[in-house]
């Protein structure tokens, strides 16, 4: 799967050696490794910026999803790509607030990134549908609801107890 005008950017907040490497491969699977950029990131601002000016956002980690930055790009808009973890159960929903591609498949990984760069309207109902649930279901007001009422259940039960 080839990714023509496709460029890779990839915000890094320190110099690990290993991420680069396997960054690299993925680069060289996607055949986008003459086009990769780093960005070197030592502000929340820069990423925030990176973030914003990208078409999308594909986080694939090895172990565990990072959702700090996928909500962050989630909420301006931005579509997101990401490995398929326990961790994104109930943020990321396939189809409806991003795409999720197995871990280790960098061809399905160039399918979805083909999708979305071929379909800017299925990309920008993704995106848009990302933004409400983050405003909407993640929102401060929103948590303290919840939050409260979880509360409420625990002390309802303790008194029937």
């Amino acid at each position: 799967s080839r990714l023509p005008g496709t460029s890779l950017g990839i915000l890094s907040a320190g110099d690990d050696e290993a991420a680069r490497r396997r960054l690299r491969l993925l680069a060289r699977q996607l055949h986008v490794e003459d086009r990769v950029h780093w960005h070197p990131v030592s502000e929340r601002s820069q990423a925030m910026r990176a973030v914003e000016a990208a078409d999308v956002l594909v986080h694939v980690p090895h172990e565990r999803l990072d959702l700090g930055p996928v909500i962050a790009a989630m909420s301006v808009t931005t579509a997101v790509v990401v490995t398929d973890l326990p961790d994104a159960d109930g943020v990321v929903v396939n189809g409806c607030t991003g795409l999720r591609v197995p871990a280790a498949e960098p061809h399905q990984l160039a399918l979805r990134l083909s999708i979305l760069s071929a379909d800017a309207p299925m990309r920008d109902e993704i995106s848009l549908a990302a933004r409400r649930f983050v405003r909407d279901d993640l929102s401060a007001a929103s948590t303290t609801a919840a939050l409260l009422e979880s509360y409420a259940v625990v002390h309802g039960v303790r008194r029937s107890a």
